[in-house]
């Protein structure tokens, strides 16, 4: 072969030093291996001037002779030349790796292949373009890019540029180097992603800690092998099953000649590439029990026994019971998986030894936070005796010591059977209970709980949270995600975790993540957080679960899908709104709906300018006086302990009712706080919800069929929506509510419920008459307003931009006070005894003792005069 020349230049990268590129010249004319070298340098290996690259196409190799000597740094060039040798490869099986990284099925334009961009929210291609022949790549959306297919195999694996490097070449087959020999030659490695910089003194990854143990064992695996490399056939293999009978790893016991025994797991592992390799290596903690089927099989006591040797003999000793143990021996008893023991009573079986009743001790620990039944262990002393061998029933005779590490296979070899294990049984002494003990206090026990060290696992930063191992650098697993607060809601069910972050737009999130989404592999977590802006890392989901359902925040917090009133135990209660609460305890209560947030409740401005721009204006007006006095009146149904009900507004088109609307929900909301009768039921049980304890203002009654509008009024002042099924069959939480609706249009409810060709029910007779019909000629008696129009349009300046604060201002004087005097009778109004049935159940239950006991505090916020709030109830009476 002709001798080889080199030449070297400078590449500058604009994010790191300049570092040699090597472009290696053959003499003589070789075909396609030539064209190989002069394009890119595809060394491998190199030692004594020679150098041997590889050709990405063919798969071979050639020696180069005698390098020239005039350049000292080709070695060193040479050996940090593996990042570009895999990025050529790379470019040569284009597809693949596309596939491989996630991002097929993208769009070619030209040379340019356009995929969608797993790590943000991209629905259309065309932002995120790479190129087939350089291998380049941008995201003109964020602005990051690379040079070539490594830099994008970082970027999207959320690791650094040797580690891209490597896992692709275990992809396309390519030989790595030895990362350590190499240290100080790669430090000109480049950085062409943009992902965020790891911590300092990042631990190196070692590739084999990239395959994954795989349990239980799939259909498609290969046969495990026969023997081991150093020891042999075994002479006894078991298989480690689920509790379903699947294979998750089998361990084999070997007896070489003049040795001691050995034992080896045997695990089915994947590789980085994908191929699927047994490796005589432990499965990880924790590890199933050797013998779980028998535990639906046999409803006895589990009896559990120290190696598969003596498990084998202690099932022929105990036919009606389940025979369990564990891999690994007496060190490993922690690292095998015993909740599938919950609630079964546990006899153990140690070995005749030291280590056996140190065993035996720490399993019995691990079983008294596993929730079983009793846990009993053998009397080793009680077996001390010899087979008497005879015809007729089974005999033990006198007393035969046990030697040290005896177990049940050594009973089994001296002739024992489960009669005689039987007679053992029946003796008193046989089995002892063990002392445990008690557990600390409760409040003791969540103390040290939440004091407890962190494991360390995981590493929350201003760049997002880290995956930290020892024996791997850290990983990105996603942008900063920090826990909050555990809730859960009033009655101690629906736990869930709070969580805050900032999306890419800095926006603050606060998420409740539901602890149901953790069931299965929690691909419903990652996608609840990615729709609200999270960045997560490709193939990260499982870590980001981890962190999540790992988290302890010290933080507690209630939720509820209702406003309004919620017992906060001794020290009160409190009023929750849907962005916070008022009372005791106000910060650990969330308000979190099924239909989303809800922003009807607002603030603006300050209390001086609503009494001037519109408390004012209804002084002398009983309509608008009545209608803030129901807005008012409302949060006071449960301390006053009232009933739901409502009114109605019933008045000729620009009399005023709509305004008279608006004028209610200036104390709680702007515009927005004022509904419409054009709902569903369904959707009015969610208003109701969201209205709870607080005014529910509906505009134009007539927008609801006639059919639906009794039952809706009848729904709104019984308090409850319907009774519905949940997922598995039984009874959800009917939603339930506290109001006062106020309603307005041209017809009242009696005559719209005539326009249904359906019979008029009495319950909804009673309903149409609850929600009493009232006069709404507001303009009559409007201070600086004489015409219609005026009337119509005096509020808008003020409840148009959205919000007001009178409400939260009078929310805080209820929340301050212990007790509230529920209203006398004296206060009620006293129907006359001649009224229908109906009448006389109405007129009590929307009562103006509701609205009387607190009105010195509304007619002060609102600067009227006693006589005003006086003309209110009033019109109530009417």
């Amino acid at each position: 072969m002709s001798e080889a020349r080199t030449n070297h230049s400078e590449y500058h990268d604009p994010s790191n030093p300049p570092a040699f590129e090597i472009r290696l010249i053959l003499s003589a004319p070789n075909t396609g291996w030539e064209y190989i070298a002069r394009r890119q340098g595809e060394v491998i290996a190199a030692s004594d001037g020679d150098a041997v690259i590889r050709s990405p196409a063919r798969r071979l190799s050639l020696v180069l002779l005698k390098l020239s000597k005039s350049c000292p740094a080709t070695v060193a060039a040479m050996a940090n030349d593996f990042i570009g040798k895999v990025a050529a490869a790379a470019l040569g099986d284009f597809d693949g790796v596309a596939s491989f990284l996630g991002l097929s099925g993208g769009k070619s334009q030209g040379r340019e292949y356009q995929p969608l961009n797993p790590l943000r929210s991209d629905h259309k291609p065309g932002s995120f373009t790479i190129n087939r022949d350089s291998g380049a790549w941008s995201d003109f959306a964020t602005n990051d890019k690379g040079g070539d297919l490594v830099a994008l195999a970082a970027y999207v694996l959320g690791c650094r540029q040797i580690e891209a490097a490597e896992r692709l070449a275990d992809h396309l087959g390519i030989a790595k180097p030895d990362r350590q020999n190499q240290r100080q030659t790669n430090g000109g490695e480049t950085n062409k992603g943009t992902l965020p910089s790891q911590p300092k003194n990042a631990p190196q990854a070692k590739p084999e800690s990239l395959a994954v143990c795989l349990m239980p064992v799939p259909l498609n695996a290969p046969e495990p092998p026969a023997a081991h490399s150093r020891h042999g056939r075994p002479v006894g293999r078991w298989a480690y099953t689920d509790a379903a009978g699947a294979v998750c790893f089998y361990h084999d016991r070997y007896e070489p000649k003049g040795e001691r025994k050995q034992f080896s797991p045997l695990t089915l592992w994947r590789l980085p590439d994908g191929r699927l390799q047994w490796q005589f290596k432990a499965a990880p903690a924790p590890r199933p029990l050797l013998g779980l089927p028998d535990l639906a099989i046999k409803s006895g006591a589990v009896v559990i026994v120290e190696g598969e040797k003596a498990r084998d003999a202690a099932v022929l000793l105990f036919p009606e019971n389940p025979v369990l143990t564990w891999q690994g021996g007496a060190q490993a008893v922690s690292k095998a998986d015993w909740l599938p023991l919950a609630g079964r009573e546990v006899w153990i079986w140690p070995d005749n030894d030291p280590a056996g009743s140190k065993a035996a001790g720490d399993l019995a620990a691990i079983l008294n936070l596993t929730k079983t039944g009793p846990v009993k262990v053998f009397n080793l002393a009680s077996f001390a005796r010899r087979v008497i061998e005879a015809d007729g029933p089974a005999a033990l005779g006198d007393a035969e010591p046990m030697a040290e590490g005896d177990d049940a296979a050594d009973l089994v070899a001296r002739a024992w059977t489960a009669a005689h294990l039987a007679l053992i049984l029946a003796l008193p002494e046989a089995l002892q209970a063990v002392d445990i003990p008690a557990p600390a206090p409760a409040v003791k026990a969540e103390a040290a709980a939440s004091e407890a060290p962190k494991t360390g696992r995981f590493q929350l930063d201003t760049k997002g949270v880290w995956l930290i191992e020892t024996d791997r650098a850290p990983r990105w697993i996603c942008s900063p995600l920090e826990p909050v607060a555990m809730i859960r809601d009033p009655k101690n069910y629906g736990w869930g975790l709070l969580v805050e972050f900032f999306d890419p737009d800095k926006t603050l999130h606060r998420v409740i993540v539901p602890m149901a989404l953790f069931r299965g592999d929690g691909a419903e977590v990652a996608g609840l957080l990615l729709d609200q802006g999270l960045r997560i890392a490709p193939r990260a989901k499982p870590h980001l679960v981890e962190y999540l359902q790992t988290a302890s925040p010290k933080e507690r917090a209630r939720i509820t899908n209702r406003t309004g009133w919620h017992d906060a135990g001794p020290e009160g209660a409190v009023f929750v709104l849907p962005d916070g609460a008022i009372g005791p305890n106000a910060g650990k209560w969330i308000y979190e709906s099924e239909a989303g947030p809800v922003h009807t409740f607002a603030l603006r401005d300050t209390l001086p300018n609503w009494k001037a721009e519109v408390a004012a204006l209804c002084v002398g007006n009983s309509r608008l006086v009545f209608a803030v006095s129901v807005a008012f009146a409302s949060p006071l149904l449960h301390p006053t302990g009232s009933e739901s009900g409502g009114f109605h507004f019933r008045s000729n088109s620009s009399d005023g009712k709509t305004t008279a609307l608006r004028v209610a929900a200036s104390v709680c909301g702007g515009a927005e706080f004022m509904q419409r009768w054009r709902a569903t039921s369904n959707g009015l049980e969610a208003l109701a919800s969201a209205h709870c304890d607080a005014p529910l203002l509906l505009d134009e009654l007539a927008q609801m069929e006639a059919r639906e509008a009794g039952e809706a009024c009848y729904m709104l002042a019984n308090g409850s929506g319907k009774s519905r099924a949940g997922r598995t069959g039984g009874a959800r939480d009917r939603a339930s509510w506290r109001l006062l609706f106020l309603s307005c249009g041209e017809i009242g409810l009696s005559e719209h419920l005539g326009k249904s060709a359906r019979p008029q029910e009495p319950g909804k007779s009673y309903a149409s008459q609850k929600s009493q019909p009232m006069p709404a000629r507001v303009w009559a008696c409007l201070r600086n307003c004489t015409t219609t129009p005026a009337v119509a349009n005096f509020p808008k300046p003020w409840t148009e931009p959205p919000g007001a604060i009178t409400g939260r201002l009078f929310m805080p004087s209820l929340a301050s006070l212990s007790n509230i005097k529920r209203p006398s009778p004296s206060w009620s109004v006293r129907p006359k005894r001649n009224l229908r049935l109906p009448v006389f159940r109405m007129l009590p239950t929307v009562k103006p003792g509701a609205l009387l006991p607190v009105l010195p505090w509304w007619v002060r916020l609102a600067s009227w005069q006693r006589n005003g709030g006086l003309l209110a109830g009033s019109l109530a009476r009417q």
